[in-house]
Parts: structure tokens; C-alpha cells; sequence
């Protein structure tokens, strides 16, 4: 059986009772597979995150930390953008 070591290892076997909110916050970082019990995600892994402040876009997050703006966008979905949200970083 998989277990998760949140800097060590790239894929997590769910487990019993987890839904999407719980994997959610007890991996803290993207990933990728359909959430289904006894199933394997692969864990993404990222350079970092960042915290997104008013009027940033992905393009200037790209700028600021000198990535691609392709890969920030897949890493997050390409979900739209406000204050306070959470972009990890490629």
C-alpha cells in the first residue's frame, strides 16, 4: 500500500471515506487522476506557491518568477485568478 510523504513521494493511493475535499487538504499541493476509493493520483510537483494579490494575471505572475506561462496555467487548471488565491508554481 502507498502512503503519502509530502516531499518524498509522487503518487497516493486513496483511501476508504476520502472525497475530493480531503485529498484536497491533506496533499496541499495539485494533482492529477480521478478521485475514486482504492485509486492512485499522481501528486504534481511544484517549485512553490504563491499567494495571488489584486490585479495580478498569469502573465505577470510568469514575469515575477521567470516560468512559462503554458505550464502556470496547467499546473493550475487555468482556473480564473483573485486575491487571495493559492498558485503553485511550476
Amino acid at each position: 500500500m502507498l502512503t503519502l510523504e509530502r516531499e518524498k513521494c509522487a503518487l497516493m493511493r486513496i483511501k476508504r471515506g476520502m472525497d475530493e475535499e480531503s485529498v484536497k487538504k491533506f496533499i496541499a499541493a495539485p494533482y492529477r487522476g480521478e478521485i475514486y476509493e482504492g485509486g492512485i493520483i499522481r501528486v504534481l510537483s511544484a517549485g512553490g506557491a504563491y499567494v495571488a494579490k489584486v490585479g495580478d494575471s498569469y502573465a505577470s505572475v510568469a514575469r515575477r518568477f521567470s516560468c512559462d506561462e503554458a505550464a502556470l496555467r496547467e499546473l493550475n487548471g487555468n482556473s480564473p485568478i483573485y486575491p487571495t488565491k493559492k498558485l503553485w508554481l511550476p
